[in-house]
Formats: structure tokens, C-alpha cells, sequence
């Protein structure tokens, strides 16, 4: 088993939401992540995430004009295709979809003013640390506080039969119900939590729960008790997601 201690009491210790979801994708790989420090695989999805995530920002910190990022995205795009990633029509395809919203001067977005932009926090649950980068923070055309999170991932509304879906929004707005605590230190209580799924250009808001909230609260302190608790630290072993998006996948005996 894991002494909570011994992480908890180390001074660059911080929970994050990342390394929460990590133990549930795959506990073997949060420990070799987290307590062995392997060396991290580069993979095309976090790639092209990343960059996609630094030019949207730029655009809107005003460090670049958003015709100057379709520049910078197709001369480092070539980058990212080098590394371990899905079959070239998909890739194209991201290329595509990321290239078009770059034209498009993050439309979606145009009713937003940024109160910040790419920010690093950190915040304490039950006298626990933990730490996040936020998107941006912004307020809509209607004022409301919202905290943003850019999505390579094209989700879909929440709907009445859309089970599967509506599970996926859920798991994603954890993340960004953790943030709303030093949001709300800073700012206020966020009204909306908003996912920019650039590759489509779809907007989804939620209003802010207070039952998700205390649910997610519930939910991380969950888990840090169960990889307090682990001793198996069994694998994931699906092939797609070990491919494609453990960065553990070069030093794992499971991977495929």
C-alpha cells in the first residue's frame, strides 16, 4: 500500500483532477506515473491538444491575432504528426477541424471577455492540495461567470437518452467543478461551466450545481482513499486507450 503521507507531505505534491482520473483509467499506470516517475510517452492526442490549447490562448490574451495562429498551427502541426497516432485520415481530420476554427477567429467564443486566460491554481479540499491550469475564465454576452475548458473532443449536449453521453459531460465537468473553488476565492461563484469543443465549434454550458459540486467534492476524496488503500495496482489493458493516450504505454509490460 501507499503512505498518503508520503505523497501529501512532500512540498511539490498537488492533487489534480488528471491525476484522479488516472487512477481510475488505470491504476498500474498512475503508479508508474506517479510514484515511480517513468519518462512520459509523447502521444498525437495530448500533442495536438496542447498546441491547439496555447494558439486559442494566445488569440485571446491578444499575444497573437488569430490570423497569425493559422500560421503558427500549420508550421508546427507537421510536429505533431511525427508522433505515436491514430491512422493518417484521422489525423488529417483534426488537422482539418483545428485549421478551420483557427479561420473561423474562435467565433464560438466572440460574446466572451476573458478575465483570465491559461491560469495556474492552486486550492486545498479537506486540507488537502491541489493545483489546475483553467482554460479561461470569462463572462458571456449575458455576464455570466463561466469557467471554459477547450475540448479536442467533440462532445454532445446533454439529452434525455443520451446516456452514454450525458456520463462523459459528467466526468469532464469534475474538472472543472474542482476549479470553481479558487474561481470563487477570486471571482465569485461561477453561473455556467463551459466546454469549447473547438473541432466542432460547439459551445456546451452547464449551470453550476451545487449537488454536482458536493458530489465531486464526495468523488475526489473517493478516490485518494482508494489509492490510499490500493495494493494491485491492476492495468487497464484496452488497447485503444493504452495506444493512444497513456503517456506510461513506452515503459508499460501490459501496453499493446
Amino acid at each position: 500500500m501507499i503512505d498518503i503521507n508520503y505523497l501529501t507531505q512532500s512540498p511539490d505534491w498537488r492533487w489534480s483532477y488528471s491525476r484522479l482520473r488516472q487512477f481510475e483509467m488505470c491504476k498500474y499506470g498512475w503508479l508508474l506515473k506517479y510514484i515511480f516517475e517513468l519518462p512520459l510517452q509523447r502521444l498525437f492526442f495530448s500533442e495536438y491538444g496542447k498546441l491547439m490549447h496555447e494558439l486559442i490562448a494566445n488569440a485571446l490574451s491578444g499575444s497573437l491575432a488569430w490570423r497569425e495562429t493559422e500560421t503558427e498551427y500549420i508550421r508546427r502541426f507537421h510536429g505533431v504528426l511525427q508522433h505515436h497516432g491514430p491512422l493518417g485520415g484521422v489525423r488529417a481530420g483534426y488537422f482539418m477541424d483545428g485549421l478551420k476554427y483557427l479561420r473561423s477567429g474562435g467565433a464560438n467564443l466572440a460574446g466572451y471577455q476573458p478575465m483570465a486566460i491559461e491560469c495556474f491554481v492552486e486550492f486545498e479540499i479537506c486540507g488537502l492540495p491541489f493545483c489546475g491550469y483553467i482554460d479561461l475564465v470569462a463572462r458571456d454576452e449575458a455576464s455570466a461567470l463561466c469557467i471554459v475548458d477547450h475540448k479536442s473532443r467533440a462532445l454532445k449536449e446533454r439529452g434525455a437518452r443520451r446516456h452514454k453521453s450525458n456520463a462523459l459531460l459528467d466526468e469532464y465537468l469534475r474538472q472543472l467543478y474542482l476549479y470553481s473553488i479558487p474561481v470563487t476565492a477570486q471571482f465569485g461563484q461561477p453561473d455556467k461551466l463551459v466546454f469549447n469543443c473547438f473541432r466542432t465549434g460547439m459551445l456546451i454550458a452547464e449551470p453550476f450545481s451545487r449537488a454536482a459540486f458536493d458530489e465531486t467534492v464526495d468523488w475526489a476524496l473517493r478516490i485518494i482513499e482508494e489509492i490510499s488503500r490500493e495494493s494491485n495496482w491492476l492495468p487497464c489493458e484496452e488497447m485503444w486507450k493504452c495506444r493512444y493516450l497513456c503517456d506510461m504505454a513506452g515503459e508499460c509490460e501490459y501496453a499493446a
